[in-house]
């Protein structure tokens, strides 16, 4: 309670916090940039002088500040002065926040980098544990805890990456899934990993997707993130909310995640949006995309 006030001292700043970390966002007009960084410093001395009214400590040394922007839009970061307490804030072209790191482009490119390394160590891991003839369930957990929780986390944000970028993170879950079952390289999972009921990159992107568009369409929660709804007709009720894709340009808008939520909530059929119970949804989901995983799957 005692920092609620800090979110509502500066209007112009959309404020983000979990524990003590702090984000703030606003929005510029790239042919207004000066004047827009001018309104950024004001802005964050408004927060430092709250900081101290409340004689509470700003650590300005570990702020980062980034400007997400097109490629085709260029910015000089050297020209741009940030200042909190009269200390320069570094202008960064990726920074990290709770777990995730976002570039000025908004590519993802270095969250699926950062991720790799983590995914090789946890396939080595596996090997290790089938050579030593560790039972397969446990394998199985071990793949789940250090492969598939760096991959699962935040997927709808990040998931629609690219599709060169996804198929690097194919290809790593391909291996993984042949060192669990102790499967030669080049030897077919497709049949495997059905069987075990295991979903793909594309499968884990639409499941994770979907099941965050029930959960906001039914409202288990409202996130901060803005969506667009129709309401339309339906024969068990009188109005029933759904998604209204949004309209865009660039293949780069087409992969974020308002436009991705909409999309694969709009694909799914009607019988599946009408479930209101989550376990059922995702029972249900589950089994469509791992159908359509065995009819069209693809290995690397």
């Amino acid at each position: 309670m005692l920092i609620n006030p800090l979110f509502s001292c500066n209007p112009q700043f959309s404020a983000f916090a979990f524990a003590d970390d702090s984000t703030f966002v606003i929005s510029l007009d790239r042919n207004k940039l000066e004047a827009g960084i001018r309104s950024i410093n004001i802005g964050l001395s408004r927060i430092a002088e709250w900081f101290n009214n409340a004689k509470l400590s700003l650590n300005a040394g570990k702020s980062q500040a980034v400007i997400f922007h097109t490629r085709q839009t260029k910015i000089d970061l050297a020209t741009i002065e940030i200042k909190i307490n009269n200390q320069i804030i570094p202008m960064r072209k990726e920074i990290k926040c709770l777990g995730l790191t976002l570039d000025q482009h908004l590519s993802w490119i270095p969250q699926v980098n950062a991720l790799m390394p983590k995914c090789q160590m946890a396939i080595g891991a596996i090997k290790k544990l089938r050579r030593n003839n560790i039972p397969l369930n446990v394998i199985k957990m071990v793949y789940n805890a250090l492969f598939l929780s760096h991959i699962i986390y935040c997927l709808p944000v990040w998931g629609k990456c690219g599709v060169v970028t996804t198929q690097k993170l194919q290809v790593l879950q391909n291996k993984a899934i042949r060192a669990v079952f102790g499967m030669n390289q080049g030897s077919s999972i497709r049949s495997t990993m059905s069987n075990h009921q295991m979903m793909n990159i594309e499968g884990l992107i639409k499941y994770y997707t979907g099941i965050f568009a029930f959960k906001h369409i039914k409202g288990y929660y409202q996130p901060e993130a803005s969506f667009t709804y129709n309401p339309l007709p339906n024969r068990q009720r009188r109005l029933e909310n759904t998604f209204q894709k949004p309209m865009v340009r660039l293949e780069l808008t087409r992969n974020q995640i308002y436009y991705q939520v909409a999309n694969v909530w709009l694909g799914l059929d009607r019988n599946l949006q009408a479930l209101d119970n989550l376990l059922s949804f995702k029972k249900k989901l589950k089994i469509i995309i791992l159908e359509e995983q065995l009819m069209n799957g693809e290995e690397t």
